[in-house]
């Protein structure tokens, strides 16, 4: 029997299970214990826009950037050895061709013995935050050349400049009027910009 919220019970049903997994806000699924994939929720399929016999067994690939397929494949081959959970980022292809970055968890399920049964998952879309990681990226590497253009005193009194007093870490407006700020920054370009180097 399932407990409800309502405090009713009923006998359990799969139907019951297959509508929480079904509306949970990511693309859940699970594999045999060998890595196939068994079941993905309705969002998985929504998402890519394949069927569940496309997505049946080692299909779910086709779904994939194939530059992500090696690592993904080998990160997936780790955890199957070892029987941890662990996770893994790869583009997902979207229905519509858009691929975007997702982080996918796997968390395996054990019997009373210890043997795993099954494999769980959830792929969670993490493309905005890769953008904007790779967006610090170009920033600093921005930085870095504009601090080039300095010698290194004028470049410390630029950035003691542009740092609001009384506050850590500093910020420093580019060319293209984009504003870069950080918090351990200082120490790092005073480190690697130092004629030691220490």
């Amino acid at each position: 029997m399932a407990s409800l919220a309502d405090g009713s019970s009923r006998p359990a049903v799969g139907l019951d299970v297959r509508l929480v997994v079904d509306a949970i806000a990511a693309l859940a699924w699970s594999s045999h214990p060998d890595g196939s994939v068994e079941f993905v929720n309705q969002r998985w399929h929504d998402y890519t826009g394949l069927s569940p016999e496309e997505l049946h067994g080692w299909g779910w690939q086709a779904a994939f950037h194939p530059d992500d397929i090696p690592p993904l494949m080998e990160r997936w081959r780790e955890l199957l050895v070892s029987g941890e959970p662990g996770e893994i980022e790869a583009r997902l292809r979207r229905h519509d061709g858009v691929l975007r970055w997702f982080l996918i968890r796997h968390e395996p399920c054990r019997d009373e013995s210890g043997n795993i049964i099954r494999w769980y998952g959830t792929s969670t879309d993490i493309d905005t935050l890769k953008q904007t990681q790779e967006k610090l990226r170009e920033d600093e590497r921005e930085l870095f050349e504009v601090a080039h253009e300095y010698d290194f005193a004028d470049f410390q009194k630029a950035i003691r400049h542009v740092s609001s007093p009384g506050k850590t870490g500093i910020v420093f407006r580019f060319r293209n009027n984009s504003v870069w700020k950080s918090e351990p920054l200082e120490q790092e370009l005073s480190h690697k910009l130092s004629p030691s180097g220490h």
